[in-house]
């Protein structure tokens, strides 16, 4: 188990003990939750727009990348890229190995929570926005826009995207293209994310309401 704050502290599942810790020499607070990914690397971000690639076993840094933007999302890992979503409006792609940075993408609001990434995609929620980002180019494949804000970040099920917003909607899109399955309104905001089970999608809005609802509609 992997904890942020003033440091990045690396704590044994079954006894609780203490693995290691993690402190660089600037006097820095981590703003992301540490991430992992398959026992490649631990990587957070901190309040100076820097991301640390940490070693799992030992917790020590394999690289840090300052990007110079505000970032309070959890970056998202795979075995060959780390995806960091900052406050401005960014989604920047940085080589799992090295931290450079492959690409950068520009969108239309904050990123305030973290990217959902498939074997081709990118999904990331920024404002009242869902957008489809090309994991190799960086470039937008396409977006949606919401008539309320997004608290949460897209869930991908197979070939569909889930998506809530405060508009009291619960929209399924097509992965490929944005087209919209489906929409379910729940008459109230919805700000958490939706959560999918043997075909069901479930959902809770704001008024303490809970919606189980058929994938395939």
């Amino acid at each position: 188990m992997y904890v942020g704050g003033d440091a990045v502290h690396a704590f044994d599942g079954a006894s609780g003990d203490l693995q290691w810790k993690y402190r660089p020499d600037e006097d820095v607070s981590f703003t992301s939750p540490p991430v992992t990914a398959d026992g490649i690397a631990v990587v957070v971000t901190d309040d100076d727009g820097t991301t640390y690639a940490l070693d799992t076993e030992t917790g020590e840094l394999d690289w840090a990348r300052r990007i110079g933007e505000d970032v309070v999302s959890r970056p998202a890992v795979t075995t060959d890229a780390v995806y960091v979503g900052t406050v401005p409006d960014n989604l920047f792609a940085l080589d799992r190995t090295t931290g450079k940075v492959e690409w950068t993408t520009a969108t239309g609001g904050q990123i305030t929570d973290g990217p959902t990434v498939t074997s081709g995609s990118i999904f990331v929620r920024s404002t009242d926005t869902v957008y489809s980002i090309d994991r190799n180019e960086g470039s937008v494949g396409w977006e949606v826009v919401t008539d309320g804000r997004i608290d949460a970040s897209p869930v991908a099920d197979g070939d569909t995207i889930f998506v809530t917003s405060l508009d009291g909607n619960v929209y399924a899109l097509e992965a490929s293209n944005g087209d919209e399955r489906w929409t379910f309104s729940t008459g109230s905001k919805i700000y958490g994310a939706p959560a999918l089970s043997d075909g069901t999608v479930y959902v809770s809005d704001d008024t303490g309401v809970r919606y189980a609802l058929r994938r395939d509609r």
